[in-house]
């Protein structure tokens, strides 16, 4: 049995590595694989396939907004093909902790500001708190006002606490919905011509007000829809990701290629080159007998198109000692960086180091080092040994290859939920 896991798009890798992690520690894992979906990517999944053919058309763009409790993660696709339909991200995805959970913190807050943190204790909060998930579900400005059965101590008529309508709208809801509105038209604004429709799903996007808060806001010629069972459509996704790797032909929608949120890499010493290096950085190295210096590699570069499943690829060389002695196994150090614009040259305080492939030198076959290159440096003896480091960026997580003197690595560890064939950090 294979687990998907959804994780919201604007996560860090490091707060999407502690999810996986804590997925496999409570027993989802086994011996079998856990498998990462963003959640706006895993509810296009779902929603565009069920859109009419009409509105399925190359060359349309679609923002997905999926809005639920914590956060409201967006991201806009593309039509490539249509029949078993394709699409291709065009922006990076963006989001914000903006979801109901906030509605629900304000309400909370003007309670205590209204009547004081001594009358509303957590038990009478936990009441107030109850009803009014109900309430913000059908929330109008037209409706009926939220009224909230209270104790006589206060002093109120019918001992009833009745908030008004504009007070909900101006005090609970407006802030909210003036983020999610921004959100949603930066997003249209990076997707350029030809956003068709924003999709509005999540339990907090089939919300009825939020949806004409949204309407109005944008131009008429794109159009907002609320899918069918969308409180449902993240879930759904990812049950339609997990089946897509048994049955590929029963997926009706494909993402054919997806834009990078990072820049990940790892730092290989290099020849110092005083046109492209900080001189501050460089150093003298007695085994090359040359000035050299530590240069990131930058495998995926934010803001980057990545096809699914084409792996973007480094080539280094790995000078294995002849006599191995205390030195079995080398190391990669994968990191990140979220810097907009050219990821920085040098390893520096911007940038996060997110994991180590673990390589056994003692599974480099004999054969190939009969036949490799062999330098003196000193009075030792290398191996000069070809090497390359595949990464294949997916939905919420990278899978690396790492392939050394003719050999591919089938288990690098020390990334947390290390797989055979590869090695994965979260995206």
């Amino acid at each position: 049995m294979d687990f998907v896991v959804t994780v919201p798009a604007i996560w860090s890798p490091k707060a999407k590595q502690s999810t996986e992690q804590a997925a496999a520690m409570a027993g989802f894992c086994g011996n079998q694989r856990i498998q990462l979906i963003s959640e706006p990517e895993a509810a296009a999944l779902y929603t565009l396939k069920t859109l009419s053919p009409s509105t399925l058309q190359v060359g349309r763009k679609f923002v997905v907004c999926d809005a639920g409790g914590g956060t409201v993660d967006l991201i806009s696709y593309q039509v490539t093909k249509i029949g078993r339909v394709e699409v291709k991200e065009v922006t990076e995805g963006t989001g914000g902790k903006c979801g109901s959970s906030m509605l629900n913190m304000r309400f909370r807050r003007h309670l205590k500001q209204t009547h004081g943190d001594k009358y509303w204790t957590d038990e009478r909060l936990v009441t107030a708190l109850s009803e009014f998930e109900s309430f913000k579900k059908t929330f109008s400005p037209k409706g009926e006002p939220l009224t909230l059965k209270v104790d006589p101590s206060l002093g109120l008529r019918r001992n009833r606490y009745t908030m008004t309508q504009d007070d909900m709208k101006t005090k609970i809801f407006e802030p909210i919905m003036k983020d999610v509105v921004c959100l949603i038209k930066e997003q249209i604004k990076m997707a350029g011509d030809g956003v068709a429709a924003v999709i509005m799903v999540g339990g907090f996007g089939q919300s009825r007000y939020l949806k004409s808060r949204v309407r109005d806001a944008i131009s008429s010629r794109t159009d907002v829809l609320q899918p069918e069972s969308g409180w449902t459509a993240v879930v759904k996704g990812a049950a339609m990701h997990g089946l897509s790797r048994y049955q590929p032909a029963g997926t009706r929608v494909e993402v054919a290629s997806r834009i990078a949120r990072r820049s990940y890499g790892t730092c290989l010493m290099t020849k110092y080159d005083m046109m492209k290096h900080n001189p501050k950085e460089a150093f003298w190295s007695e085994k090359e007998q040359e000035t050299v210096v530590s240069e990131m590699c930058w495998f995926i570069q934010k803001g980057e198109s990545y096809p699914e499943g084409k792996p973007s690829r480094i080539e280094y060389q790995c000078d294995l000692p002849v006599m191995l002695g205390h030195v079995p196994q080398t190391e990669i150090d994968i990191y990140s960086n979220n810097n907009d614009g050219k990821a920085p040259v040098h390893l520096d305080e911007t940038t996060q180091h997110i994991g180590t492939l673990s390589l056994d030198l003692r599974k480099i076959p004999e054969t190939v080092k009969r036949t490799a290159k062999i330098r003196r440096m000193g009075w030792h003896r290398y191996y000069c040994l070809k090497g390359a480091i595949e990464a294949v960026y997916g939905s919420a997580e990278i899978t690396y290859t790492v392939k050394l003197g003719g050999k591919k690595f089938r288990s690098v560890s020390d990334v947390p939920n290390a797989k055979p064939r590869s090695s994965r950090n979260n995206t």
